[in-house]
Order: C-alpha cells, then structure tokens, then sequence
C-alpha cells in the first residue's frame, strides 16, 4: 500500500509539473504575441533598427509597401530581405515583396526602374524610389511619404531663363513632371516681383540669359545661409551673372566649354562629354550610371575656400576631355587643346557647396537688417534652419532638357 501511495505521489507531481510547465508556455505565447520580440545575431546587430526608425514606424496610420527590385541570384537581396522583415517586424502596416526585373520588365517599367537593388515605397498617395537597403534611405523615404507639409521646387523667372512650361528642345517641362513625381510642388518665382516662400525647399536658377539684380541675388544669399538649397544651371560661356555670387561660396568660374574626345567612341559629340567618374557624396552615392552633359562648362573650385564652406565634386569628365577656352577657334572648328591656356582633364563639371550657416548677430543699436535678407531668412524652410545650406552647381543645363533628360543616367542624376 506505502508503494501504490508513493508511486501515486510521484505521478502526481510528474503530472503537476507538465501542467505548470504548459501553463508557461500558453503564457509565454500570449505575452509574444501581443509584444513581439526578436533576436538580432549577425555581426554589430545589422538588422536591428534604431529607436528613431522605430518611433518612425510606430506613428504610421496608414499602409506602406515596399517592392524590392532584385535579381532572384543576387547575394545582396537576401540582406534585403532581412531589413524590410524588421521594419515588417515592427508594424503590420508595412509590407514588402521582391521583383526581378529581368522575369518582369514589364513591372520595371511600370515603377521606372533602371537598376538593381531599386526600392519602391508606396503609401499615403505618393511614391519614393530609393536606392540601396540601408535602414537610414528607407526611413527617409517613409518620413517623406508620411510628411503632411508640401514642399515645392522654385524656378526663378524674369531673365531669361529655360521656361518649365516649355516643350520644345530647350525647355524644362520633363524635368517639371519629373519633379512633381518626386512629391513636389514646381512653380515659377519671379525675385523682382515676389518674396521667398516659406514652403520653398529648392531654388532652380537655369541658364539665365541676363545677369539677376542685386537684390534678388542678396535674397538668395540670406535663403542658401538660413539653411536653403540652391541649384544653379549654367552654359558654356555664359555665367549668367552668377560668377561673382559663385565667388562668395567658393567657386571659381572661367569661360569654357569642355571638348572630350572620349564621347565620340559611345557615338556622342565631341562638345557632349561623358561622365562616368562621380565624387563621394549622399547624391552620387551608388550612382553607376553613365550622364551626358551636353555643352558643358567646368566649374571650378577655389584654391582656398571662405569660412564654413566645403565643396564636393560631383562630376568629372574624362582624362581626354580639357577645357576650351578661345570660343573664336571653337566656332570656327579649329580648337586645339593648348597647354599655356587649357586645362587637360578630368575636369569637374558639377559641384556642391555645403554652407554653414553664419553665426547669430546682433545689428547695432539703429541699423536695420536689409530687407531682402530678412524676407529670405523667414522664408527658409522650418527643418532646414538648423542644417547647412547648399549651393549645386552644374556646368550644363541642356543636360536635363527635353532633349536630353531621358539620355542614359542624366534624369537620375539630376533627381
């Protein structure tokens, strides 16, 4: 009898323990299912997202979708994967899947992708095309889809410059639509007429026939110092009065137009050079494709730079490109590259300048701040009163024309 009672106790308590042990286990799911929780292992945790994108993600109210366009071979889209599953992880309002473009150009051209590793965010009405999985261009992109502010691209008017609206050879109205399909508003603004607006992100001076008043330009200057951008597109031989105002931020412009004999073995012009050569910054980063400029002129950099400025190449020719600089040989079809007055290449066509803004001061007691550079500093952009300005100059506005937008890598580099 003791051994039937110890035989009893023993499978009770077995019995006991398994009970326990799956109450546990029912808790333990309750509790993972209502608070998810992975295991990050792979080397410096790669795929755990920082507190910022995760209050990002955690504010989104409506759904996002993420479309992967990789190779199904490609290494690089099982990385991929392992991201968009962690921002998946964090909201059920994101989604994701992958196309090749190679089983599907039809959707490729759908979406407008031209390369690999190509993003497409969907959400909130608008589209973002990004390039590359880094956790830092994905959440860009989704705070850009989720921003109720409108932002818009100004181009300036009232001295000859290439009209949005225009859709001959010259005119910019590609790039307008490019542009909106960005999730921007493009309009015009005449600087004579109108103050800065506050919702203006982007400045566009293109090729301007006639040099602009100094008053505009000094409204320009107080908008790019307040934390503004500003895109200025030249012709050869022409600086559209912008040489001196270029000097402020260290550029240093000559009259010239590049001739590169390398554009004649991928059937160019002479006068249309290649750029296949691209400086380290955020713009050109994993930018592999080749751009055409077509009379382009180098802008040049200064030796010394002026304080709180730095400059980045953008674009270089190639080492069989130089700078002409007798316009007269030119038109009369007899340059010659000439080493006392050209440059040999490569040669930078296209520059950004990152400018600090200047630090505050008082005016002094009865002096009024001009009233340009006030209207302009209130009309910078809220989020970018704490962040550099810019200042992008390329060499060339045919290249982002009708004509020549859609030539090779000329509208992504320019977006």
């Amino acid at each position: 009898m003791a051994g039937f009672y110890r035989t009893f106790r023993r499978s009770a308590n077995i019995g006991l323990s398994v009970i326990i042990f799956l109450a546990i286990v029912v808790v333990v799911a309750l509790i993972a299912q209502s608070h998810p929780w992975r295991l990050d292992l792979t080397r410096g945790s790669r795929h755990s997202l920082s507190p910022q994108t995760e209050k990002v993600i955690s504010n989104l109210k409506n759904p996002i979708e993420i479309i992967g366009f990789y190779q199904e071979t490609d290494n690089s889209r099982k990385d991929a994967q392992m991201i968009l599953e962690s921002y998946k992880h964090l909201s059920h309002q994101i989604t994701y899947r992958f196309i090749d473009p190679d089983r599907q150009p039809a959707q490729a051209r759908k979406y407008e992708v031209k390369s690999y590793g190509t993003l497409v965010l969907e959400g909130y009405g608008k589209k973002q095309t990004v390039t590359g999985a880094e956790e830092s261009v994905i959440t860009n992109a989704i705070v850009k889809l989720t921003s109720e502010k409108e932002k818009a691209v100004y181009f300036l008017t009232g001295h000859g410059e290439r009209d949005i609206e225009d859709t001959g050879n010259k005119g910019f109205s590609t790039l307008k639509q490019a542009i909106e399909k960005e999730n921007y508003t493009v309009k015009k603004l005449n600087l004579m007429r109108d103050k800065i607006p506050e919702d203006a992100s982007f400045l566009v001076a293109a090729d301007p026939e006639k040099p602009l008043f100094k008053e505009e330009l000094d409204a320009i200057d107080a908008f790019v110092k307040k934390g503004g951008r500003l895109l200025i597109l030249l012709a050869a031989y022409s600086d559209g009065g912008f040489k001196p105002f270029l000097a402020r931020y260290g550029f240093q412009l000559k009259d010239d137009i590049v001739i590169d004999r390398m554009s004649r073995v991928f059937g160019g012009d002479y006068l249309m050079p290649l750029i296949n050569s691209y400086g380290q910054h955020e713009i050109t980063e994993k930018f592999a494709l080749a751009a055409f400029l077509p009379l382009a002129r180098t802008t040049g950099i200064a030796a010394e730079l002026p304080k709180g400025i730095s400059i980045t190449e953008l674009a270089l020719t190639s080492s069989e490109s130089w700078s002409e600089t007798n316009q007269k040989a030119l038109n009369e079809g007899k340059a010659e590259f000439e080493e006392k007055e050209d440059t040999i290449g490569p040669l930078v066509v296209a520059a950004i300048a990152s400018v600090q803004p200047p630090e505050e001061t008082k005016s002094p007691p009865g002096e009024e701040t001009d009233k340009n550079q006030q209207a302009a500093s209130e009309a910078a952009p809220e989020e970018a009163k704490s962040q550099p300005g810019q200042v992008a100059v390329f060499g060339s506005a045919d290249f982002v024309a009708n004509q020549y937008l859609e030539l090779s890598g000329n509208s992504d580099f320019i977006l």
